[in-house]
């Protein structure tokens, strides 16, 4: 998945919700990368969608951590042939990436890259 924000994590004391939300959070994530790794997708898709669900359910979007759930749940819609889900989750990525880590940076770059792909991919094809 998202391999490029080598950001420590935030401190739990400083996250927005409860200790008991953010806790199943960090659980939905943990089982979402488990299940990507062992390429259970549908599984890994679910797991990141109730993350990322209770995450704006709270108002907790605009960090890095959303951005990256997000991403990684747009590249596993993606992989599924699920590209009409997954292209407004690239662009939401691709947007809070921007405003947080800058136009250049490498993650932006790749959000971008990977936005692309998915919607040229959903076009239909002429021949």
């Amino acid at each position: 998945m998202d391999k490029h924000i080598g950001q420590t994590p935030p401190n739990p004391n400083n996250w927005p919700g409860s200790d008991q939300t953010q806790s199943k959070i960090t659980e939905f994530r943990s089982a979402a990368q488990e299940q990507a790794g062992l390429s259970q997708f549908k599984g890994a898709s679910k797991n990141y969608l109730q993350a990322v669900n209770l995450q704006r359910e709270i108002g907790d979007t605009e960090n890095p951590d959303f951005a990256k759930d997000i991403n990684n749940l747009a590249v596993l819609y993606h992989i599924q042939g699920q590209c009409e889900e997954a292209v407004p989750l690239f662009e939401e990525a691709l947007e809070i990436r921007k405003r947080i880590l800058g136009e250049e940076h490498q993650i932006v770059t790749d959000t971008q890259s990977n936005l692309n792909l998915c919607m040229q991919q959903s076009r239909p094809q002429t021949r």
